[in-house]
């Protein structure tokens, strides 16, 4: 035992610890350090400002009152499901399109036209006349052999909107698959804010505690520093839930259709 232990009681190993810990927290801001550049790089080559100019995040629009309306929502709004559907129609429209090429046609012919008399007559001395005629009518086209291109139309427009229909049904599930994860990761943020408001205010209280314990001589400066250590994770953990919470919400309108520069309302 060395000379300056006291009882079971060793202020070098404290220190010792307490140097261990320093270390590992300079660790830390190092790693958070490298990242922190590395992200102000990307939101600077996404932006093409500096990262120490970045904007406070606008608030956004309030979200649906339900998980169930936010599908309702998705069905009727989701841009990339509208785009599928408006693909779908246009597809309908090709084979009806394709079909007309079979039908009869029936159409209206018109005209007018205006007829010189030309020249003189040279033997009879009589002088030359002219006439207008207007005529009109009805013309019918009725198809008798189609050579097989118009029916292979017919049959290629039919698979082709089927295949449209089919990427609508899978969109569809798609988009209510993001919708309900990007609503689950906003519930699970908004439980996390609530825990970890309740963490920061005890491990506040804590510390407080622990601080004034070591000035009368009950806790050693370890414990002081794990109470410290205790209340920065604590509100690490606050900070990291409200950036989830913000990107989830941000996520559930961009699933719904309604992330639009409407919905980021001005600060």
């Amino acid at each position: 035992m060395c000379q300056v232990c006291i009882g079971s009681v060793c202020p070098r190993t404290d220190q010792n610890q307490a140097e261990a810990r320093l270390a590992t927290s300079a660790a830390g801001i190092l790693a958070a350090t490298e990242e922190l550049e590395a992200n102000g790089s990307v939101f600077e080559a996404v932006s093409g400002r500096p990262a120490a100019t970045a904007p406070a995040l606008p608030p956004l629009a309030p979200l649906p009152g339900s998980l169930e309306e936010a599908l309702a929502i998705a069905q009727a709004e989701n841009p990339r499901l509208r785009a599928a559907k408006d693909t779908a129609r246009a597809a309908q429209s090709g084979v009806s399109v394709a079909r007309a090429a079979l039908s009869p046609t029936v159409d209206l012919v018109a005209g007018y036209e205006y007829l010189s008399g030309g020249v003189a007559n040279l033997f009879t001395g009589r002088l030359p006349t002219d006439r207008s005629a207007l005529y009109g009518g009805a013309e019918a086209r009725v198809p008798i052999f189609f050579g097989g291109r118009n029916v292979a139309e017919v049959r290629r427009s039919r698979a082709v909107s089927d295949q449209r229909m089919s990427q609508v049904s899978d969109t569809s599930r798609a988009v209510a698959q993001d919708v309900t994860t990007a609503w689950a990761r906003w519930k699970a943020a908004t439980a996390t804010i609530t825990a970890a408001r309740a963490a920061v205010a005890a491990n506040e209280k804590a510390a407080d505690g622990v601080r004034k314990e070591a000035i009368g001589g009950s806790r050693t400066v370890l414990d002081t520093l794990d109470a410290e250590n205790e209340l920065l994770s604590a509100r690490v953990t606050l900070e990291r839930a409200l950036r989830n919470e913000y990107v989830a919400r941000a996520a559930v309108l961009a699933a719904t259709g309604r992330l639009v520069p409407e919905a980021i309302l001005a600060s």
